[in-house]
């Protein structure tokens, strides 16, 4: 007998051991007995006879099971947990995301998710040859070849000739192509090598809609699309499809990262600068850079795209551990938006549309072509006060402002989901007069309606939007010219192409910048940049007005000057001085409870035995800008340490509270400061 280590789906930071035969393999799937019930795990080594009394026998292999977990990507769960301080099992979770499936589904029923591999030796099929899911992706359509100017070509030879791990960044002005660009890059890859995988990752589900029909206009089949709202037998079907190494290119959001790929020899981080890729809560990781290891571990190339790269990536170009590729003008000569600034403190109140806006639209509405209005913020107004004796509506789970919804005729939190129905009596003092602050989209709308009636007007937001059916047939409508003006949240903020669009309109620039974040201007610049490259893609000149109350911000004059260097600059600088990231690290620790008194005892007993070690800083500890979330009061310490420092080293054995009752979340290189 030997002894397997066996890490099991469960929130285990350790391997257990247990006995087993000779046959047992590092990858190998088992079923193991844990706390007397039976639970799925991944074999991660063999050893030698332990003589030690504390193992257990495995129950059962699952052998029927028609395959192992590659042992790249069990490298890559050590990875993932050593350096985010997730426990091994809760990454396992997320490398075999259906464990009770394969404690039930027979041999049989697994067969019936497979598509039998119908490999070919060679690198190109005859051409008369029957088109299946496992060769299609090597031919193009012969009537629609993608089509390249001279930067693009450039750019995809030098993203397609790399066969080892380099990190790529596929830079390139709003409507360059970029899309376009990488497809060409993974025909060359898939050219090269049938049988390889390729993975692409979007930030948002609503974006996987668009990028298929590209691929469907360029190949004969749709790629495998992988989210949270694809069915469980989809994501099984092509779990196994990329554990058996079949051909394939996966689209997905940030959760694709983690499919036990066989034979993968690409991958692709669209709009890597979003921050939907950093998962927060549960277990926090960042999938672009976990991407990027994963690429390292499998020696792969790895490409990030986006037309505003994120301040981490590009000083990582500045120090030349990237790969830099620029494409600085639009597509088919198309010309950059024109970008106005209208300074709202001369309109007089606080209207929705300034008088300049409202001229735009009417010109476009006249010229036949479409108007897009964004606001960040659902609902119809985020505040509501008593006018009498000044009672604010707030969640009594998160102790945040209640957001008036006037369709639901209901007061709504949008972090923990509590609603209660609207009345117009104030229930402190009965008072029937009440003032609502601030602008959402659903009163923007109202003010739409009332001064265009007769344009059509579509609202997009996650309130009006469900599925990704859905938004694909709202897409494909947008496109034919079925609406006039589209309003919508950020949302509509990247990635689309609307032929028809030509003005863009901002109705509060500043409010994105309202926000606990260090990373505030950065993600206000790539919003508000990315939403006015929707302006004016194709012929027809775009124009763009932002307005706001702060028109002399540097953020706001480099968007007018489209200076995005002069931007980037500055803020680089400003990380620099104050010694924040990308030149130093930081990690967050948040605890919560339900009792506020043991939450801010546990923090300060937690900041008393911090490890005081040189180049490393403790912040705290304090109440989180949001003290009470979903129920829970939360305080928040954060470490801040030299680049150079082993932080994780320092927090697994300090961050683990005795009390009980305090929940300790940690948070390694954190985005959201809440």
């Amino acid at each position: 007998m030997k002894i397997a280590n066996v890490v099991v789906s469960a929130a285990l930071d350790k391997a257990l051991s247990y006995e087993c035969n000779n046959d047992c393999f590092v990858g190998q799937v088992v079923i193991v007995n844990l706390r007397n019930r039976r639970t799925v795990g991944v074999v991660i080594s063999v050893a030698e006879e332990d003589p030690r009394p504390n193992t257990f026998t495995i129950l059962s292999i699952a052998s029927y099971f028609p395959f192992s977990i590659p042992a790249e990507s069990i490298e890559l769960i050590k990875w993932i947990s050593g350096y985010t301080l997730i426990p091994l099992g809760v990454v396992l979770r997320m490398v075999v995301p259906f464990p009770e499936d394969i404690l039930q589904k027979t041999e049989k029923a697994y067969q019936t998710l497979l598509v039998a591999p119908n490999p070919s030796s060679a690198a190109v099929p005859p051409a008369n040859a029957p088109k299946t899911r496992d060769t299609a992706f090597l031919q193009t359509r012969e009537h629609q070849q993608i089509r390249l100017n001279q930067e693009q070509t450039t750019a995809a030879q030098r993203l397609s000739e790399h066969l080892d791990f380099v990190v790529s960044v596929l830079d390139g002005v709003t409507g360059a192509g970029k899309t376009e660009t990488y497809i060409s890059a993974i025909i060359d890859i898939l050219n090269r090598s049938m049988h390889c995988q390729v993975l692409i990752l979007l930030p948002e589900i609503a974006l996987t809609s668009m990028l298929v029909k590209r691929f469907e206009k360029y190949f004969d089949v749709v790629p495998d699309i992988w989210h949270s709202q694809a069915s469980k037998t989809q994501k099984s079907k092509i779990w196994l499809k990329a554990a058996l190494g079949q051909p394939m290119v996966v689209i997905g959001t940030r959760s694709a990262l983690f499919i036990p790929f066989a034979k993968l020899a690409l991958i692709v981080v669209d709009e890597e600068h979003d921050t939907s890729y950093k998962q927060s809560e549960q277990g926090p990781y960042h999938a672009r850079d976990m991407a990027i290891v994963r690429a390292r571990i499998l020696n792969i190339p790895i490409i990030l795209t986006s037309a505003t790269p994120s301040i981490e990536t590009m000083q990582n170009v500045n120090t030349k551990k990237y790969e830099y590729i620029k494409i600085n003008s639009r597509f088919a000569n198309a010309s950059l938006p024109q970008i106005s600034l209208i300074d709202m403190r001369e309109e007089g109140g606080r209207p929705v549309f300034s008088q300049t806006l409202l001229h735009a639209i009417t010109t476009a509405l006249k010229e036949k072509e479409q108007v897009l209005l964004f606001i960040n913020q659902r609902g119809y107004a985020p505040i509501s006060i008593c006018r009498n004796c000044w009672y604010k509506w707030r969640c009594p789970m998160c102790e945040v402002n209640l957001n008036y919804h006037k369709q639901k005729k209901a007061l709504c939190c949008h972090y923990c989901g509590f609603e209660q129905e609207w009345q117009n009596t104030c229930p402190q003092c009965n008072h029937q007069s009440i003032l609502l602050f601030g602008i959402g989209t659903e009163r923007v709308l109202e003010t739409i309606k009332k001064d265009f009636p007769t344009a059509r007007t579509l609202c997009l937001s996650s309130d009006t939007i469900f599925s990704p059916k859905q938004w694909s047939a709202t897409m494909e409508s947008i496109c034919n010219h079925e609406f006039d003006v589209i309003l919508g949240t950020q949302i509509l903020a990247k990635g689309h192409h609307f032929p028809k669009l030509t003005t863009v309109g901002v109705i509060d620039a500043d409010q994105s910048a309202n926000s606990y974040d260090l990373r505030t201007n950065e993600r206000t610049y790539q919003l508000m940049h990315q939403v006015a490259g929707r302006a004016g893609r194709e012929s027809r000149k775009g124009y763009v007005f932002l307005q706001t109350y702060s028109p002399e911000s540097p953020l706001m004059q480099s968007l007018i000057a489209n200076d995005r260097d002069m931007f980037y600059e500055c803020e680089l600088k400003e990380r620099q001085m104050y010694n924040m990231p990308p030149f130093s690290r930081l990690v967050a620790i948040i605890l919560s409870g339900s009792i506020e008194a043991n939450v801010q005892s546990e923090a300060q007993r937690l900041a008393s035995v911090f490890p005081r070690t040189d180049n490393v800083l403790l912040l705290g500890p304090a109440p989180a800008p949001f003290q009470k979330l979903r129920g829970l009061y939360r305080y928040r310490l954060l470490i801040k340490a030299h680049k150079n420092v082993n932080i994780q080293a320092i927090v697994r054995n300090w961050a683990k509270s005795s009390d009980r009752k305090v929940f300790v979340h940690i948070d390694v290189d954190p985005y959201d400061f809440v």
